[in-house]
This record gives C-alpha cells, structure tokens and sequence, in this order.
C-alpha cells in the first residue's frame, strides 16, 4: 500500500487515503494473475488503530475492479 495524502478531521480524527501498490490481483476463479484493470470503485472507509495521537483513524481506499483474460469474468481485489 502507498499512502496518497492525508486529512485532519477536528482534533480526533485522521483520514489516511491508500491505493495498492500491486499491479496485478489473481481471480478468484481459476487462479490465473490478472494486469488488466477495468475500473475503479467508490472509495471505502477501513477504520485503523489510533495514530498522531488521534483517536480516530481511517483508512480511505477504492478498490480495483480486474477483467480476467482466462475466464473473462470481473472481480474486485479484496483487502486483506
């Protein structure tokens, strides 16, 4: 992961925005490593541990939507 920017929220709070630094993902369905990514999602909120002295901490990501070229279906990388 790579941290893009970040964003203080009042005194308590911090929003980290992360993208993956992987260029590719494998398919839940037959295995095969995927490069090809056919879209972008809306970005989510992950809540994280405490940092900065913040109570509260969020991890903003939007997750990559894959074409497999094996199986030709679509997926979204999961966060692990």
């Amino acid at each position: 992961m790579r941290i893009t920017r970040f964003q203080l929220v009042g005194s308590r709070r911090i929003d980290i925005f992360v993208e993956s630094t992987l260029e590719a993902a494998i398919c839940p369905d037959c295995p095969q490593v995927s490069l090809d990514v056919h879209d972008v999602g809306r970005p989510q909120m992950i809540r994280d541990l405490s940092i900065w002295g913040r109570r509260r901490c969020w991890l903003v990501y939007a997750p990559r939507r894959f074409k497999c070229a094996q199986c030709r279906d679509t997926f979204v990388e999961h966060v692990v």
